[in-house]
């Protein structure tokens, strides 16, 4: 089946049947023995684009241990809206491929994202603090400089949303990349809400692992991610003052995303 992208909602192909729709922890992919990296050629960091020439804004990217083709892919994510999976290494790719709409020529602060994906649409990700990363994060201007929402170093969310096509055996991929931020106990964590038919579920992510929705039903569903810190509070109550530990939103711009798709019936 051939699915036409749409900027903020596609739709993938229901497994027939099977039990009532759950959202699951799943296996993550291999990774691969030598990490791989990306590196965004243009648009450079912090580059100002005129409005005009925004749409034909050329994206290039450098590759080091990694091929695309063998279901192995670049995925550029632009603004946490819209995406592209450029599957040919010869393709030319320019903004207005990754998104058409306006929004993505709108003046002001945009950040593009490229992400190496392997067969299953999952990103690769490091393990501990590599030299080599396996994402690339550009934050650029349209018109003029303006007050960045996001700046280098701070934290950051990724999340396209799942590949399109076909759903598999094992479920819905739902797959997101954290930059600047570490999962864990008293660290950092991402909370998911997903809704859809049948489904109404939320959960605390405290490990850096994909999840799926298995048995999807036909209909629409609605995935939010937030990521939460855990920062330490005082809390006091007559003569004792006690150190808690309390998660709370990050703030930013791109510290939480909505991704909305559909599942069509047979």
């Amino acid at each position: 089946m051939t699915v036409a992208l749409a900027v903020t909602s596609w739709t993938v192909v229901a497994s027939p049947g099977g039990p009532p729709p759950v959202f699951v922890e799943a296996a993550p992919a291999a990774r691969p023995a030598m990490l791989p990296s990306v590196t965004l050629v243009t648009p450079r960091k912090d580059a100002v684009v005129p409005v005009a020439g925004a749409p034909d804004l050329e994206v290039a990217f450098k590759l080091v241990g990694w091929k695309i083709g063998a279901g192995n892919h670049v995925r550029l994510v632009l603004d946490n809206r819209a995406s592209l999976v450029v599957d040919d290494a010869s393709r030319k790719v320019r903004l207005r491929d990754i998104d058409p709409s306006p929004a993505a020529s709108a003046p002001g602060q945009h950040l593009l994202a490229a992400l190496l994906c392997g067969p299953t649409g999952e990103a690769v990700k490091p393990a501990g603090r590599p030299p080599r990363a396996p994402i690339a994060v550009a934050a650029f201007f349209v018109g003029q400089r303006s007050t960045p929402a996001w700046s280098e170093g701070e934290p950051l969310l990724v999340y396209a949303g799942p590949p399109a096509g076909p759903a598999p055996p094992e479920g819905v991929l739902i797959d997101f990349y954290l930059v600047n931020a570490e999962l864990g106990d008293r660290k950092y964590s991402v909370h998911a809400a997903v809704t859809g038919p049948d489904l109404m579920t939320g959960e605390a992510i405290h490990a850096w692992r994909p999840w799926r929705i298995r048995g999807a039903r036909p209909g629409a569903y609605t995935v939010r991610l937030e990521l939460f810190r855990y920062q330490h509070e005082l809390a006091e109550s007559g003569s004792t003052t006690t150190v808690i530990s309390a998660s709370k939103l990050v703030p930013g711009a791109w510290t939480a995303t909505t991704i909305d798709f559909n599942v069509p019936g047979p």
